[in-house]
């Protein structure tokens, strides 16, 4: 019989409200002509860093322990290009060029939860922020200005289901100093 689990994880950059703003501001640039396509809920805006999945409560409680381990300094990213998913109908915005210290943060936080039964994606770490979802096809490309982001913590975030699709919660951060 297969052990149930009591809720569904991932770690993410989190955007202040003003760059969420900002990102949300966005939207109706794109044309998004699909009557299924829908743009992320405000809320659920994220740069996922590991997607973790189903987990018990002693799970979950590992992960934060080993997660507050995690070193590193704040650094600043640019949201500057955007991009398309093609297998599952996704548009992202993205950064040209990731700085080395995303590509760290996510590295060593991978390795710090390794004790918690949780292993790394084989594929390279590809840094985006989803925006919508459910489309045909990739929409033309929109000029912007590119987008700052200090990103100067981390969060535990728990995904539920709810009526009109996904909610997700922070339910632990962790500073970046």
């Amino acid at each position: 019989m297969r052990e149930e689990k009591d809720c569904r994880l991932f770690f993410a950059l989190w955007p202040d409200q003003e760059l969420r703003r900002q990102i949300i501001e966005l939207f109706d640039a794109f044309e998004l002509k699909d009557s299924k396509a829908r743009f992320v809920r405000a809320m659920n805006i994220h740069m996922t860093l590991h997607f973790i999945g189903n987990v018990s409560f002693a799970e979950r409680d590992c992960l934060r322990f080993e997660a507050a381990k995690q070193g590193g300094r704040p650094f600043q990213l640019q949201i500057d290009c955007q991009g398309f998913f093609e297998k599952p109908k996704v548009l992202w915005l993205g950064c040209s060029r990731p700085p080395r210290a995303l590509f760290d943060l996510q590295r060593d936080l991978g390795q710090l939860l390794l004790p918690c039964g949780f292993v790394p994606e084989d594929r390279p770490f590809n840094p985006h922020v989803s925006i919508a979802r459910k489309l045909r096809r990739e929409p033309a490309p929109v000029e912007f200005k590119g987008l700052d982001w200090l990103a100067d913590r981390f969060v535990l975030v728990e995904s539920r289901s709810i009526a009109s699709g996904v909610e997700y919660r922070v339910i632990d951060e962790f500073p970046l100093v």
